[in-house]
């Protein structure tokens, strides 16, 4: 059974594969994609539980992706990766709702940890939202 459903955006075909056959092999789904066009296209298949997108892309940036999937649902958690590690941009990324921000080259187990996290933390708001809902 799978944990979540995963989109993974990077115009790398290398880190597309590690990041997806590590997350398909803890249990979750992936679908990657690399441009902006293509990861559109897959959230408009189905609306990923989390995402991981890359900060350049050829046709776009992961930040003006993460307005768009938070424009949405909000509470889809997104972790922006990059081989650049400014930190202004980190800042920028941050106040648009990622939920991380992860400098290139990481682990296998920094990746399925960040996974873990941000989707605990997605059921969490969920909780929480529906409990003030209640009241």
């Amino acid at each position: 059974m799978s944990k979540a459903n995963v989109l993974v955006v990077d115009d790398q075909d290398s880190i597309r594969h590690f990041v997806g056959k590590a997350l398909e092999a803890d249990g979750y789904t992936v679908v990657t994609a690399g441009s902006v066009r293509e990861a559109r296209e897959a959230i408009e298949r189905e609306m990923p539980d989390l995402a991981f997108l890359d900060l350049k892309l050829p046709d776009g940036t992961g930040i003006e992706l993460l307005r768009e999937i938070k424009r949405v649902q909000s509470e889809v958690p997104v972790v922006l990766m990059t081989a650049f590690g400014e930190l202004e941009t980190a800042v920028e990324a941050m106040s648009a709702g990622a939920f991380w921000f992860v400098k290139k080259p990481f682990q296998n187990e920094e990746l399925l940890a960040l996974a873990q996290r941000a989707l605990e933390s997605q059921k969490l708001w969920l909780e929480l939202r529906r409990l003030r809902h209640q009241a």
